[in-house]
């Protein structure tokens, strides 16, 4: 005990340090976040400014060079040294203005761009071209070039006079100096593209870093961008612009590298603060966890003390003294209230408890997928299942095999079946059961019921059977007496019958019609002596080993007296050649047959097709014997009820349908331990298969 008192403690304090320290880091990567903020816009300040002040520049020296060449092409001599292409005063401006400004170099170009003045530069020839394509609004105007790895300024105008075109004059100024412009802390490039074979004329830490700017810079000519900022490292940041001729191809870049270890001081600061965070953290946490334990948490303690004893041994529940005043003397109160609730509610759970686990029938809770989550020892006696962890997260189809649709019927509502047979070993068990769905808050259950009504199903079917024995022995016995008198009567007249005929063919020999009467009498005395015999062989209630072949033929013959059976009923008999006998009781087996066979005739009056095919065959250690009609077929409804005792689907007005034939065929079958199957399939027919054991 004393060492989960200790480590509530330490868990307590070592959540409160963790929660503190984490706001702490928060803290400081905000602060950081916003440090790293302020160091970026101020760099990008620093970088802006030497972009902006590069473009001013540049403009200024574009301005200078224009207005140099404006100056000239509107000079009135100029214009008429232009009307009749005067080369010496030509010759002559363009020495004086060579003269002025030695780094500059001035062309002049007729109407069809033919060079009047200047020297011939490739560098110049390149762009005449695309100068004089240039359309009316950009007829002037400068940009720089790369020639050579040197850098140039070509200023260039188009001379115009009465609107029409009269050539081209050029300012070309080469750039020697590469570097443009030093700041504080940062040093500003301009080098021409590609810059890789100028890099040695750099510093040694700018060259480090020239394959990154090569990579950033194919990017930003790729999107056509002119400036950019691109940080590598903590070391350095560069602020490149590029610079493109008349073509968009890029000529020039300046670059302006700026040295970011001057904000190291802000991050020595940011560090130094951190550990000062840290360290009054530390303190804070420690006097808070102090006031925590002696106020809050030991009184705490002391209800988790309790509780804890409570939950050893529920039976020593008693309310706790009130010690404490505000927000802990409420809880104190609302802990005893709730142990007076839980007492009452434990005691009340006990008595349920008793009058489950005593109730003969099993109740158990199930999930929404149908596994069982909690029961009563009822449900473990029904399936002989001696543990309780054998059931709780099993699936009731472990035990009971329910369909899709009477699942779904269970978790819409209510499913109740009032007989589902099962079978634990060798054993057939028959089962009540009831799934009605629980909503609650959170999920829906199932609550289950399930009774073993065995006893009572095999004490109904036990009546029933008596039942229909009983029914059958009397039909058998009345039909025997009152065939065997009939016979009887009969064999007395037919007798006399054939005497008389013999006198007659003794006296007219020739006479045929004699020989035909005389035919019919014996025929009628052999048919005669066939029912005695199946009357005799009726009335002997023992079993015996039979013929099954000899049993159908038999049975088929006296089938033929009826007319519908003899004329209009197609006969289709296929009898197993070799089968072994099946020890039974002769006119159980007739009964079977000849209840299945009326069945097929009654069918069959309504069908077109008339067929009806008799077969046997040995199927194993069995003999199988089967009846197939064309009628109308069963509707698959009253399959599970054809073989139940007075159903019928005949009218009852014909004078038969009492229900009793297949009921009393299915029981004589399955007391002798056989079978009896039917296939059928409506508006195509039916096929009833007895299956019966072979005698050994």
């Amino acid at each position: 005990m004393n060492r989960l008192k200790q480590s509530l403690e330490q868990r307590v304090f070592a959540l409160f340090f963790i929660i503190t320290f984490i706001l702490v880091m928060i803290l400081m990567l905000v602060e950081w976040q916003l440090i790293k903020l302020g160091i970026k816009q101020y760099e990008n300040t620093g970088i802006n400014k030497s972009l902006t002040e590069f473009s001013f520049n540049l403009r200024n020296h574009f301005a200078d060079s224009q207005n140099l060449i404006q100056d000239i092409i509107v000079e009135k001599e100029f214009i008429d040294a232009m009307e009749v292409n005067d080369i010496i005063y030509l010759t002559n401006l363009q020495n004086e203005l060579t003269n002025e400004t030695k780094n500059n170099y001035i062309a002049i170009f007729d109407e069809n761009n033919v060079q009047i003045i200047g020297e011939d530069w490739d560098l110049v020839n390149k762009y005449i071209p695309d100068i004089r394509n240039l359309p009316a609004d950009r007829s002037s105007g400068s940009f720089l070039v790369n020639y050579g790895f040197k850098i140039y300024s070509i200023s260039y105008s188009t001379i115009i006079r009465n609107y029409v075109r009269k050539g081209i004059i050029i300012n070309l100024q080469s750039y020697d100096k590469n570097i443009v412009t030093t700041d504080v802390g940062g040093s500003s490039y301009l080098l021409p593209y590609p810059i890789q074979p100028v890099v040695e004329k750099l510093s040694k830490s700018i060259v480090n870093v020239m394959n990154k700017i090569d990579l950033n810079l194919d990017l930003m000519i790729d999107d056509k961008k002119n400036n950019q900022i691109f940080r590598y490292g903590t070391d350095i940041a560069v602020g490149l612009s590029v610079l493109y001729d008349l073509n968009d191809d890029p000529q020039v870049i300046y670059t302006y590298f700026y040295p970011r270890y001057v904000n190291s001081f802000t991050q020595q600061s940011f560090f130094l603060l951190v550990l000062i965070l840290m360290a009054i953290a530390t303190i804070i946490i420690t006097l808070f966890g102090a006031w925590f334990r002696s106020t809050i948490l030991h009184p705490v303690r002391n209800i988790s003390d309790k509780m804890y004893e409570i939950s050893v041994n529920p039976e020593i529940m008693a309310p706790l003294e009130k010690k404490y005043k505000g927000v802990l003397g409420d809880m104190v109160d609302t802990f005893n209230i709730m142990n007076n609730s839980v007492n009452d509610y434990s005691q009340n759970l006990k008595e349920y408890k008793v009058i489950t686990n005593n109730l003969e029938s099993g109740i158990f809770w199930l999930d929404p997928d149908f596994k069982i989550t909690l029961c009563n020892p009822s449900f473990l006696k029904i399936f002989f299942i001696s543990k309780m962890e054998d059931v709780i997260g099993k699936s009731l189809d472990d035990f009971i095999e329910l369909k899709k649709q009477e699942k779904n019927k269970a978790l819409n509502g209510n499913l109740t079946i009032s007989n589902y047979e099962i079978s634990i070993g060798n054993m057939k068990k028959f089962l009540f059961l009831n799934l009605h769905k629980v909503s609650g808050e959170n999920n829906k259950k199932l609550l289950g019921f399930i009774s073993d009504i065995t006893a009572e199903i095999n004490a109904k079917k036990a009546q029933e059977a008596l039942e229909l024995e009983l029914i059958k022995s009397n039909r058998l016995a009345e039909i025997g007496r009152r065939v065997e008198g009939i016979v009887h009567n009969l064999n007395s007249p037919l007798n006399s019958l054939l005497g008389f005929t013999q006198l007659l063919k003794r006296d007219f020999p020739d006479n045929n019609d004699i020989n035909k009467i005389l035919d019919a009498g014996k025929n009628l005395a052999h048919m005669v002596k066939e029912i005695l015999s199946k009357v005799q062989k009726d009335k002997t209630s023992m079993s015996q080993p039979l013929d099954i072949n000899e049993l159908i033929t038999q049975e088929i013959e006296l089938l033929k007296h009826n007319l519908f059976f003899k004329h209009q009923v197609n006969l289709d008999i296929d009898l197993g050649k070799d089968l072994p006998k099946i020890n039974a009781v002769y006119g159980d087996i007739s009964l079977c047959f000849v209840n299945i066979i009326n069945n097929a005739l009654e069918t069959l009056e309504k069908s077109e097709k008339k067929n009806l095919i008799i077969r046997t065959y040995h199927q194993e250690d069995n003999v199988a014997i089967e009846i197939t009609d064309s009628g109308e077929g069963i509707d698959h409804r009253f399959l599970n009820q054809i073989f139940e005792p007075y159903f019928t689907t005949k009218k009852t007005n014909s004078g038969s349908g009492f229900g009793l034939g297949l009921a009393i065929s299915k029981n004589i079958i399955e007391n002798l331990k056989g079978k009896i199957e039917i296939k059928t399939e409506i508006k195509k027919g039916s096929t009833f298969i007895m299956i019966l054991p072979a005698t050994e």
